[in-house]
């Protein structure tokens, strides 16, 4: 039976899940030259037409989180900025606001109404204290959960092909992780269809941290859309997380300062540095 827990965050749902996972090979060979600038050629030029896009959306999301052992769903109310800056909302039945968080890639907000409590700290902070790899902590979450490609420019090094079909693996630039080591992310590519399919994240042995991947995407010819379906896989102990948005608003225009939670005055403070 699925419960509900207000308290399922998308980006700190769990500290084991984010430890390393089984590796498990997903390329078979690295594409010659000439084939990786044809691909990074499109890929560019796809980017370029991301520009005509909207940077924000809204939507109501539904959280699912599943073990071998359980089931956990909640839902509320998300905001996303691009790249970084992401605020949910969970409320009880009512409609009430009980758990809110707000970051912006770097550091993070959130407040507890059933405590009265607001934190304050750096996302870096977060990510120790919950062992969850910086590469996913303050990386291009509106790119994530919007399947789309990456906000900011970037350089494309080795294209390595799909072990399973034509879809092609591409290797972002490398990010230091919390210990000084380097920790990978690869980019998930239809070249065919011309669309992203997921992201991958790997630590410095080549082992797994996440999976993300999309439900069925709608073939309506549509440039500037928003995945309704987020699957985040290859986590420990078999463990699956699931995001459903409906209701996505593209046209809402989300400032900075939005993701600024203000403190009522009888909330305790805590700061996390």
């Amino acid at each position: 039976m699925i419960q509900k827990q207000p308290v399922f965050l998308l980006f700190i749902i769990l500290p084991i899940l984010f430890l390393s996972g089984c590796a498990k090979q997903h390329w078979t060979k690295t594409l010659e030259e000439e084939e990786t600038t044809g691909i990074a050629q499109i890929i560019y030029d796809l980017q370029k037409e991301d520009d005509n896009c909207p940077t924000s959306f809204d939507a109501e999301a539904l959280l699912f989180l599943e073990t071998p052992v359980e089931s956990k769903a909640t839902q509320g109310y998300l905001q996303i900025k691009s790249p970084s800056y992401l605020k949910l909302v969970i409320s009880n039945p009512l409609g009430q606001p009980i758990y809110i968080i707000s970051s912006n890639g770097r550091t993070f907000q959130s407040l507890d109404m059933t405590i009265r409590r607001h934190i304050r700290g750096s996302v870096r902070s977060l990510g120790i204290r919950n062992n969850i790899p910086l590469i996913i902590m303050n990386g291009d979450w509106y790119a994530f959960l919007s399947g789309t490609l990456p906000s900011q420019p970037f350089t494309i090094d080795q294209i390595h092909r799909n072990a399973e079909d034509q879809s092609v693996w591409v290797a972002l630039p490398k990010k230091a992780s919390l210990t000084g080591t380097l920790e990978h992310t690869y980019l998930h590519f239809d070249p065919v269809q011309q669309k992203v399919l997921g992201y991958l994240f790997l630590d410095d042995k080549g082992e797994t941290l996440a999976n993300i991947f999309y439900g069925d995407q709608e073939e309506n010819g549509e440039i500037c859309t928003v995945q309704k379906q987020i699957h985040i896989t290859e986590l420990p102990w078999d463990t699956k997380i699931r995001v459903e948005l409906k209701d996505t608003n593209s046209n809402i225009l989300l400032q900075k300062k939005d993701f600024v939670l203000p403190v009522p005055k009888d909330y305790s403070k805590q700061l996390h540095p």
